[in-house]
């Protein structure tokens, strides 16, 4: 997981709005608070709700769609500014559905 990964939710998180099949990405990293020798990320989300996931949350509720190099270089500074650029578009959410 890093700054930049788009991930899918598995299940929905009613804290901050967010529905099963929803997508966010990764907009920062932190050391995680039950275990300091793993990573906990940050992840904003369609409805502009963000979270942190500690590294068992990850797998219990997030599950990888792409890389996005766009994002990658996000520098997290606030959450005055993450809403912002949140308004002004800054992540595109959509997910590409198989035409198959």
């Amino acid at each position: 997981m890093a700054v930049g990964d788009k991930y899918k939710v598995l299940r929905d998180f009613p804290p901050i709005g967010v529905k099963a099949g929803e997508v966010g990405y990764v907009f920062s990293e932190y050391r995680d608070f039950d275990d300091p020798d793993k990573i906990g990320f940050q992840i904003i989300f369609e409805n502009g709700g963000y979270d942190g996931f500690g590294a068992d949350e990850q797998e219990l509720f997030l599950e990888f769609v792409e890389h996005s190099f766009e994002h990658e270089g996000y520098i997290f500074r606030n959450v005055m500014e993450l809403s912002e650029d949140w308004q002004r578009g800054t992540w595109d959410f959509k997910l590409e559905v198989d035409e198959e």
